[in-house]
Parts: structure tokens; C-alpha cells; sequence
């Protein structure tokens, strides 16, 4: 099993996991172990910027092939539910600062949302572009980082999964 199938099958089982321990926390009392992951909530997310490690489409279709020839993708939030987000086939962000100047002009025009069940819309021109199930990772193990994003959803139109893993840059 190569390490991308390894990453995929981590990121099904984060998916179900944070679901299943959803579920029982509506059920079951409270415990003091701390769970590895949870759903979103905007202060995981605001003003920090995320860069993709991982990317997965099951099966592959359009998207996985645009990420294969644009593998660099960022991804910032910022006050305001305000996003920023770009994609590149070369590294030429390297610093926060390089960043923060490539975000500057489009921090104006994209706007997210991310609901208490970790739904987190993103929107263009009060359009939503990408809607994804949001969950942060806690602890590090194996793959994953603590402060880890991982974004999932299932596309009805292209019928695939998307598994997308951001690690915090900063």
C-alpha cells in the first residue's frame, strides 16, 4: 500500500471517526481523554494560513488532475469571515510575508462561512464555490499533526470524493 492510499484511508477513517464521536457525545457524558480530532470552529481556522500536504479524489477526476499540475495550494483566513486561496505548479510562496501579499487582493471579494456541525463554505462573489466538511486534528499521530485541517465532501455533480489535507503554515 503506497503512502497516498495510506493518507486516503486515514482521512475515511478521520472522517468517520469525527462523525461517530459526534454522535455519542450527544448521548454519552463527557470523559477526560481528549479526542484526536473535532469538527472546526473559527478559531482554528482565523488568521492562520494553511498550506495543502495531501490531496486525494476518489475516484480521480478533473480535480485530481488540476492539483497534479498545480500542486502548491494555500489557503487563508482572515477577520470578517474572509478568505483567501491560490494555487501554483512552482513554490513561490515561501514566507508568511509573500503570503500575506499574494492574499492582499483578493481578501476583499471572498467570503466563508463554517457552521457548528463544521460545514465550512467557501464563496466568490456571494457564490459558494467549495463546501466541505471541516475537522482539525488535536494530537499528532502517524500522517497527521496536531492543527492539521482536513477538508472532505462527496461532489454529486462529479460524483468523487475530495479528501484535502492542509497543514497550518502559520
Amino acid at each position: 500500500m503506497n503512502r497516498r492510499n495510506k493518507i486516503a484511508i486515514a482521512l475515511i477513517i478521520a472522517s468517520l471517526f469525527c462523525a461517530a464521536t459526534s454522535a455519542q457525545s450527544q448521548t454519552q457524558p463527557k470523559t477526560k481523554t481528549i479526542p484526536l480530532q473535532r469538527i472546526c470552529t473559527p478559531e482554528d481556522i482565523e488568521n492562520h494560513v494553511y498550506k495543502m500536504v495531501d490531496f486525494r479524489e476518489t475516484p480521480e477526476r478533473a480535480e485530481a488532475l488540476w492539483v497534479e499540475q498545480v500542486p502548491y495550494h494555500y489557503l487563508g483566513f482572515y477577520p470578517n469571515n474572509l478568505y483567501a486561496m491560490i494555487a501554483t505548479n512552482r513554490e513561490i510562496i515561501k514566507t508568511p510575508r509573500q503570503a500575506e501579499e499574494f492574499f492582499r487582493s483578493y481578501r476583499h471579494i471572498l467570503k466563508y462561512s463554517l457552521a457548528s456541525d463544521g460545514i465550512l463554505n467557501l464563496y466568490d462573489n456571494e457564490k459558494i464555490r467549495y463546501s466541505y466538511r471541516c475537522i482539525v486534528q488535536l494530537k499528532s499521530k502517524k500522517l497527521l499533526v496536531k492543527g492539521d485541517l482536513i477538508l472532505t465532501v462527496y461532489t454529486k455533480k462529479k460524483k468523487s470524493e475530495l479528501y484535502k489535507l492542509y497543514r497550518l503554515w502559520y
